[in-house]
């Protein structure tokens, strides 16, 4: 593993920890309704006119949407947080005119995935060390 890259993606999350700290700070935060979580997504709810749920084609409730988050964009922006975050495609919450709008830490090394097998490896090698230290 890139452990230059593990630094980064920690900077990275205390780089954006900071910026959302200071953004809690400013009017539009609330304006948007935005919130964050203990990983550092930002999401927020978007309420559309129901009339718009009449239309046939999804992608015109999108483009609504995304006309509705060009502002969000906007405000995240000031703090440079586009390039350490990615938005997630909005998810529709069921029985409602509304979409759930994320925008998420992006690691270029860490996930899921690469803690499991940082813990995989650990744990061989624990016990491997055990294993020698029963043989002397």
């Amino acid at each position: 593993m890139n452990i230059l890259g593990i630094f980064k993606d920690i900077s990275d999350w205390f780089y954006i920890k900071k910026q959302i700290k200071k953004a809690k700070t400013k009017e539009e935060w609330y304006k948007y309704n935005l919130r964050v979580d203990w990983v550092n997504r930002i999401y927020t709810i978007i309420n559309l006119p129901k009339e718009y749920f009449g239309e046939k084609d999804p992608n015109v409730i999108l483009q609504k949407v995304d006309e509705r988050t060009q502002p969000i964009f906007e405000f995240l922006s000031n703090y440079n947080l586009q390039d350490v975050m990615i938005p997630e495609i909005p998810k529709h919450i069921e029985n409602s005119y509304s979409y759930l709008f994320i925008m998420k830490p992006n690691p270029k090394i860490i996930s899921w995935v690469s803690i499991g097998k940082w813990i995989f490896w650990i744990i061989i090698l624990a016990a491997l060390i055990k294993f020698i230290i029963n043989l002397f």
